[in-house]
């Protein structure tokens, strides 16, 4: 049986996890989303694993382009507070690169910024980090990543050392093609230092990890433009920007400004090397 949900049975159900099979698609992200932004009474009181089990049944029910969309939902709550609540449940639960790395984005675009310029939700993921409750951490890492600028990178080469070799693997995938500048120099930046410590074999491993990141495929956007980023403070409703453009370059005149540190990273890495491929998709000899 098929039902639909008028309120009152939304706030009967969500504390009823053997019915929410009898729900449609429709229905049942319904429930979710108004459970996860702790609407209206009784979702109050909601129980954070009841929230954190909500959600962990939606992604059994929509593909990953629908969870994208689900959280773009989500963001348009006016609340902060509740919308971050929602995007850290979300971030414990969710285990799909592109759909934690979405809902990372979205959560640190859209958070207030502390007095050192880092958005306040960056700490909260760092504590889940050090608990490990991140679904995905990898994934979330290259989301912050995405909107990053001088302050928040500072805050993420902070916890790299919280960070597996695995979970780095996964940041510098997620980061493929997405080529800030900023971005691209954390990457360089941490692959020097792992190669100055060549004799270490666990520094060899994640710099072997991290490389990939500085791959960039043929159809990347950044192929046209490579700009550099920074936050501005931003309305609680998302209604203004929260990340500028403060510098610009070509792809030519960037791929010139890095070509001696990937030339020396290229010179230093050990087998098996992927550098090579790297460095073609750059263009360079």
């Amino acid at each position: 049986m098929i039902i639909d949900l008028d309120e009152q049975r939304r706030r009967r159900l969500v504390h009823k996890p053997w019915a929410w099979r009898n729900l449609s698609k429709e229905a049942f992200t319904e429930l979710c989303l108004s459970a996860l932004l702790d609407l209206p009474p009784p979702f109050n009181t909601l129980p954070e694993d009841v929230a954190g089990q909500l959600y962990g049944v939606l992604c059994s029910r929509l593909d990953w382009k629908e969870r994208v969309s689900f959280i773009d939902r989500v963001i348009l709550e006016p609340n902060f507070v509740l919308r971050e609540s929602a995007l850290l449940t979300i971030l414990g639960k969710e285990f799909d690169a592109p759909v934690a790395a979405a809902a990372a984005a979205r959560l640190m675009a859209g958070a207030p910024i502390d007095p050192q310029g880092v958005p306040v939700s960056f700490h909260e993921f760092a504590e889940m980090l050090c608990e490990g409750t991140v679904g995905n951490p990898g994934a979330v890492v290259a989301g912050a990543l995405m909107v990053a600028d001088r302050q928040l990178i500072t805050a993420i080469e902070g916890v790299r050392p919280l960070l597996a070799v695995d979970t780095v693997a996964s940041a510098a995938q997620c980061c493929c093609g997405f080529a800030s500048a900023l971005v691209v120099d954390f990457w360089l930046d941490w692959i020097e230092e792992l190669l100055d410590n060549r004799f270490d074999s666990l520094a060899l491993a994640y710099a072997h990890a991290a490389v990939s990141a500085l791959f960039i495929p043929a159809e990347a956007p950044a192929r046209h433009e490579i700009c550099e980023y920074e936050r501005v403070p931003c309305s609680e409703d998302l209604r203004e920007e929260a990340i500028t453009v403060v510098r610009r370059w070509s792809f030519d005149a960037f791929r010139r400004r890095i070509e001696p540190r990937m030339r020396r990273i290229a010179a230093h890495e050990q087998r098996p090397r992927l550098m090579p491929v790297i460095m073609r998709s750059w263009g360079y000899d």
